[in-house]
């Protein structure tokens, strides 16, 4: 993919060299889109990366692999869990997928349930197991 001006990244942080405080994923934005030195060189992006305690900016980061220390990397897909409320199906699902329905989409609308209803139901069931 093609960074670009707004798009979500994931900015992996630097940990302190002692390795007492390891490297962590942050969610990121990128600010600014600079052009490749070369050919075989990748474009460097500049990013507002959210921590914990509050919005820290870094100009020249260069896209790497999920977990390279210092770099950027387009977030990691999540898969679906099992879980209490799904042992039916297994998975729980998205509502609607690429424009398809899923399942669960199918089990709302012949039950009646709205998406916050669902959502609720799966939230409890997660909290007890």
């Amino acid at each position: 993919m093609k960074p670009t001006i707004g798009r979500i990244v994931t900015y992996t942080s630097l940990g302190s060299a002692d390795g007492k405080y390891p490297p962590e994923p942050h969610p990121a934005l990128i600010t600014r889109v600079d052009a490749p030195e070369g050919p075989a060189t990748p474009a460097c992006v500049s990013l507002a990366i959210f921590y914990t305690t509050g919005l820290f900016f870094m100009d020249g980061v260069h896209e790497g692999e999920p977990g390279e220390r210092g770099t950027w990397s387009w977030p990691v897909r999540s898969q679906p869990y099992s879980c209490a409320a799904c042992r039916a199906g297994g998975r729980v699902w998205t509502v609607l997928r690429g424009g398809e329905e899923s399942p669960v989409g199918a089990a709302l609308r012949t039950r009646g349930d709205s998406v916050v209803e669902w959502s609720r139901t799966v939230a409890m069931a997660l909290e007890d197991a």
